[in-house]
């Protein structure tokens, strides 16, 4: 528990954090899928085991690149699967396999290193950078056949704007979201290894499914990127977290499974409030 208020690395916050995890799927295991993306890359993986896979990318950047890496995937929902790794380039990847529709996104996250992190948050903000120094980009793909302009997308999404979710990661660690316009979303940990803390950093959605959602969020601080999908139906979340496991950026990127019991908060919506009137 952080008693002097100072934050904590992603090893020391994410003890115990293992306890409502969706169990790691054995459904993937012998598969072989190819992911199109929308900019030409073609990227084939191979499911060794239930914990390691191979990949190489077929087409764009990087072509002919390969690795065998260790991975973690649940199946939120049927048809629904979680795919995240580090690859050789210490980027954090997000794959959101979506066989109903045979489409995915495919997220992918870049730690700041010494060279790249030199402005303190105040000049990052007054040269109109975003105030947190990892990076996401995200593509939509399709899966097994090339990717055109009839292929579906799993689309940006304000649904929850304005609402507040709990999500309670055991019996001791569990945090509160409050989800705001322009991409942005407070949490606080009200119980756990973080108990105190509270920022307002990056977050945005992007719609699966019915009452399903993956949220994508960016720590300004610990430089923690999220990849989660939110099952409403189940009131489950699982996806994973990344980031440095050390206090400096020498450290390895640690890779860290989340799941949570997730609950909608009976709150006022914050995007109904008004201005009180002076009577």
């Amino acid at each position: 528990m952080t008693d002097n208020g100072n934050f904590i690395t992603l090893t020391e916050m994410a003890d115990g954090f293992s306890e409502h995890n969706l169990k790691q799927t054995s459904d993937l295991v012998d598969k072989m899928i190819t992911v199109y993306t929308e900019n030409g890359q073609v990227i084939q993986y191979q499911f060794k085991d239930t914990h390691n896979l191979s990949y190489e990318i077929i087409e764009g950047e990087h072509k002919g690149l390969g690795e065998s890496v260790t991975y973690i995937a649940t199946q939120p929902r049927k048809g629904y699967f979680y795919l995240g790794y580090v690859d050789q380039f210490n980027h954090f990847i997000s794959v959101v396999l979506d066989f109903k529709k045979n489409i995915a996104s495919l997220i992918s996250g870049e730690f700041p290193t010494d060279e790249t992190d030199t402005l303190p948050i105040f000049k990052r903000v007054m040269h109109d950078l975003p105030p947190h120094a990892s990076k996401i980009t995200c593509l939509h793909a399709s899966l097994d056949t090339p990717f055109n302009d009839q292929t579906e997308k799993h689309e940006p999404s304000t649904d929850l704007v304005g609402q507040m979710v709990s999500y309670s990661y055991s019996e001791k660690d569990a945090y509160l979201h409050i989800y705001h316009p322009n991409n942005l979303f407070t949490w606080a940990c009200f119980s756990g290894n973080e108990a105190g803390l509270a920022d307002t950093d990056y977050a945005t959605f992007l719609k699966l499914d019915e009452d399903l959602y993956v949220i994508i969020w960016i720590e300004k601080v610990l430089h923690v990127i999220s990849t989660i999908l939110l099952d409403f139906k189940q009131m489950r979340s699982s996806g994973a977290m990344a980031s440095y496991a050390g206090k400096d950026y020498a450290s390895d990127i640690l890779m860290v499974p989340s799941g949570a019991v997730i609950e909608k908060i009976k709150a006022p919506n914050l995007t109904d409030l008004k201005p009180a009137k002076l009577s």
